[in-house]
Order: structure tokens, then sequence, then C-alpha cells
């Protein structure tokens, strides 16, 4: 009847009313329409080719949605800005879609910022396009919504998205003028944007994540929200979630006494900004000590075990990790005499020859100085550093002529040799970035090219000498030196992409681009102001750049003797 259709419209309108008020501070947002709209989300689930279409995952024992996810929403209303580390396969994606969905209905003419590394990874978030609802997950989200009885919720999908009328490639246009956007990484996509709510995914793999966050800080103070996700791994976003003190010493985040699932935790990096890590065990059926026993052994040997590099850093969160062999194994040891305590500056001073490097950093990678302490028996000791995320070079000026040694290292300071690129357009003219650091009183020595790079050709010189003896060490680690030591303790080296390429033993070693910033930083001065040094009569590793080189040449030398002995008979 008329009457029973009027009841009808005014319940559908008063519960669209509840769906899109966000809640209330007050009542800890218990009160958030987020809950009334997640009982009609289906999510896809390309493994189950029997039941792929399926609800929120739910706990076996309770039935309820599992508690983990719900604690990430709870979170997502409670903070205006929310890191999340976490390990792999744990619907983590699927969260902010369905949270960005959500939100979308919550206030008129917003605008929704989904960034990813690839502009193609942005659109598998957000839209493939009209004629492809169902692959991205935000459209399908939207034309899958569920009522309890099974049917199509038509009435809570947005008309405009259901007709694909507000539907392009990576763009959703909803009809109360909320836009969702996806966008690949980079400040630029950010900046002359105001988003009122942005997420980014995979952040610690975005090559220019610091550039991006910067230029979201303007929306946050603005009002806008941003929750930035990622597994784990060295960077911009590893050390915002780790910026606590004693992290570089090995110590535990401060966490915050909260009654979180089993596998999450909480606390505050820099002091405000709160961070959520969500492990695998905060999943029921990836627990082992629940229903994951299986799966765990299943998963963990596609990546050659638990105790293995890409497990520890892709499920168990461990920042600590990067692909490929250690380059220094021994590092890992706690009580390795490679380690000494801060020394006095005077002694310091008066008993040693100093020199530094410095390896320059963009808004993403590191800066770092390096001060080198040279003794009278030719021992080595790493005594200060500077470290620091997008400095400009006015700062990183600065902090080097603030080193207590600059006085002494001033003309003995040794740099990437890629600062003398003319690349910096200043005042019209075009200069290096080594020419603006001498207008600023800090002149560097361009330090040496070549195969293999420095940083590779000073691992032989340390495996040959300074850390021959895993016991005797004649080369030391500062503790007022915590981001050497822990890219000494990271480093890795570059794994071969192909059978036939590690089969050619003439193929020079590489170290991996990851964490090895400080490291880099050490290896052009002693590289450079090194030069008489002298390998030992002692056997090379089999492995070692110098040692493959050698068994190259002697190769090579015998194939030509054979060639011109044929071409003699």
């Amino acid at each position: 009847t008329i009457l029973e259709r009027d009841q009808q419209r005014k319940r559908l309108a008063e519960l669209h009313r509840k769906i899109a008020f966000f809640g209330t501070p007050e009542k800890d947002y218990l009160d958030s329409g987020l809950w009334h709209f997640l009982p009609y989300v289906r999510t896809k689930d390309e493994h189950d080719a029997l039941n792929p279409v399926k609800p929120l995952p739910v706990d076996p024992d309770t039935g309820k949605t599992l508690a983990y996810i719900l604690a990430i929403f709870h979170m997502l209303l409670r903070h205006d800005e929310l890191m999340i580390p976490k390990s792999r396969q744990i619907m983590v994606s699927w969260i902010l879609a369905i949270y960005s969905c959500w939100l979308a209905r919550t206030q008129k003419h917003g605008l929704i910022l989904l960034q990813s590394k690839k502009e193609e990874d942005a659109a598998k978030m957000v839209s493939m396009g009209k004629d492809d609802l169902d692959t991205a997950r935000m459209t399908f989200i939207e034309t899958h919504l569920e009522n309890p009885d099974g049917t199509p919720a038509t009435w809570l999908m947005d008309p405009k998205v259901r007709a694909a009328k507000g539907v392009a490639y990576n763009k959703i246009g909803f009809k109360n003028g909320t836009n969702v956007e996806g966008v690949p990484q980079g400040g630029d996509q950010i900046r002359s944007r105001v988003p009122s709510f942005y997420a980014n995914d995979e952040s610690a793999f975005q090559d220019e994540f610091g550039k991006a966050y910067e230029a979201a800080q303007p929306a946050l103070q603005g009002g806008g929200r941003a929750v930035y996700v990622s597994s784990a791994a060295p960077g911009y976003f590893c050390d915002l979630v780790n910026d606590y003190p004693g992290y570089t010493d090995g110590a535990e985040p401060p966490y915050k006494n909260m009654k979180l699932p089993k596998g999450m935790s909480f606390w505050y990096a820099r002091g405000t900004i709160p961070v959520l890590r969500v492990h695998y065990s905060a999943d029921p059926m990836k627990d082992p000590d629940r229903y994951g026993k299986e799966w765990l052994l299943k998963a963990s040997a596609r990546y050659g075990g638990i105790h293995s590099p890409g497990w520890q850093q892709e499920m168990e969160i461990n920042w600590k990790v990067s692909g490929g062999s250690p380059v220094w194994a021994q590092a890992s040891r706690v009580d390795w005499p490679v380690i000494i305590k801060p020394r006095d500056v005077d002694v310091v001073k008066n008993r040693h020859y100093l020199m530094a490097g410095f390896d320059y950093g963009s808004a993403n990678d590191p800066s770092v100085f390096e001060v080198i302490a040279v003794d009278e028996h030719g021992k080595l000791f790493f005594d200060w550093e500077w470290y620091a995320h997008g400095a400009t070079y006015k700062e990183a000026a600065r902090a080097i002529k603030a080193c207590p040694y600059f006085d002494l290292v001033k003309n003995r300071m040794v740099a990437d040799p890629s600062l003398w690129a003319m690349t910096q357009n200043q005042d019209g003219c075009i200069k290096s970035i080594a020419q603006l650091f001498a207008e600023e009183g800090v002149h560097f020595i361009r330090g040496k090219k070549g195969s293999p790079s420095a940083d590779v050709r000073v691992e032989e010189m340390f495996r040959a000498k300074y850390w021959a003896n895993p016991e005797k060490p004649e080369a030391f680690i500062s503790l007022n030196c915590p981001k050497l030591l822990e890219s000494v303790r990271m480093l890795r080296w570059a794994e071969h992409r192909s059978e036939a390429t590690k089969a050619r033993e003439h193929s020079p070693l590489a170290i991996v681009h990851k964490w090895n910033d400080p490291w880099d930083a050490i290896a052009y001065p002693i590289d450079l102001l090194m030069r008489e040094f002298k390998v030992p009569a002692i056997p090379l590793p089999h492995n070692s750049y110098k040692a493959t080189r050698d068994r190259a040449e002697r190769a090579a030398k015998k194939s030509k003797m054979a060639k011109h002995f044929v071409g003699g008979l």
C-alpha cells in the first residue's frame, strides 16, 4: 500500500542518516554510522572459487566479525592521523576501501585520495573504469552491498556509482558530490589538493613517500584525516613509525595500555603520531595458538622458513631485515667487539687523524655525515654522525658546521660524486649541490666513481684487513654512530636477477641500496683518502670481488693462449 511504501521510505531515510553519521568522541565513536554500514558490506576472495563473494570474516568461536578488523575501524575513527605497520594478507587494503566507501557518505563535496606506488595499484583500490565495476575494491563494494536476507541492498548503493555515471579510471564520483581518486606516489600528487581523507597504501615501498607525507600535513592541519599503511621495509616510513627513544639500541616501543586483540599493539611515534601495529596472529585462522598452525607451516615454507629474511620482513614486521645474504653476518652479535662506548672528544681531537664522509639525501632519503678517526696504529674509529630525513642543504650545512670535529675535518670531507652534477637552478644560474654547500662554508672533496662502487671497494678493504679477524677488529663503531651500526647490520648483497647472470663468475658484486646510506658515507673518504692501503697476503673469500675478478682474468688469459695455440697449428 501507499502507506507501507511511505513508512518504508522513512525507515530507509532514517537508516541512511544513521549510516552517514561520523560519530562523537564523547561516546568513543560507538555511535558512528560505520557500525551500521559494515553488515551490508561484501568482499571478494579470489582464492575461493565456490564462494568468492562474502561478508567480513568472523571468528569461528564467536561468529562475530574478527576483533582486529573492528579494532582497526575503531582506531580510524578515533585518530585523524594513523600509521599502520602490518603483516601481509590481513585485509587492511579491504578495510581502507570499506572505510573510504562509508566515509564518502558522511559529507558532501569531500575529496578522498588513495595513493599507491603506481597508478595501476591505486586503480585496483578505487576503480578500473565504468566498464569494469568488479575488479577494483571500492567499486566492487559499492555494487555488492547486500541485505541480511541475501538480496542486493540497492537502497544503500550510491545510484550514481551503481549506474557507472560517476565512475572513470581511478575515479569515483558520488551523488552527494564527494569524489574519490587514486593517485601514484609523489608529493606533487598531494600538494595541490586538500583531501578530507588521505590513505597511503604500502608506504614503505614508495620511493617518494617522504615527499607525500610532508605534502599532506597542511590538509591535516585544516581538518583532514590520513592513514598510512605498509608492511615492513627500510626507509622513511620505517624511520617514522620507529621514531622513539631507544629504537636504534633495540628497545621496544613505549606501548600504551589499551584493550587490543592479540597481535595488535599501539604507541606514539615522535610523541604525537599514533601507530597501530597489526601482526598476522591477530587473525585466529593465522594464529598458531588457535587455528593457524597448518597455515603457518605452509605459508612460511614458500619463503624458506620462518627465519628467512623474506618471512621476517613481510610477515613478522621485522624492520631490520632485507633480502640477500648479509655482508657482515657477525654484526648481528650483541657482543660484537667492533662496538665501543663513546670516546672523549678531546682525546679524539688530540691523538687522531680525522676525516669525514657525506651522503646527501632528498625528502625521502636520509642525509648522513660520518666522522672517522685514524690512530697512530692505523686503526679506524667511527666517532660521530649526523643523520636526518628531508634536510635542505642549508640545514645539512648548519649541522655539519656544528660538529665538534668540524675544524679538523673541514678540509678532509669527501662526498658522493653526484653532488657535482649541475642540477640546481638558483637565481637563473645552474649550480651543483656541491657549489651550494660551498656557499654555506662547507667544502667537499669529490669521491671516486668506478665499478665496483666505493661501498664494495671498502667492503673488500674491511674484509681483508679491518674486520678480517672477527675477535680482533681494527675498525670500531662508537655508540655515537647508531645509524652506521644499524646500516652495517642490515647490509645485504644484491642477488643476480637470473641464473645466467649468477653463473658468470666475473659479474661484479653489488650491495643492496636499502639502508646503506651511512655505509656509503664512510666509504667515500676511506676509499679516497686511504689509497695507499695495501691488501695483506691472506686468502680472500671465494665470493669477494677481487677473488672473482682474478678468476675471470686467469680464465680469459687461458682462453687467449688456447686460441693462439690452435691458430699456430
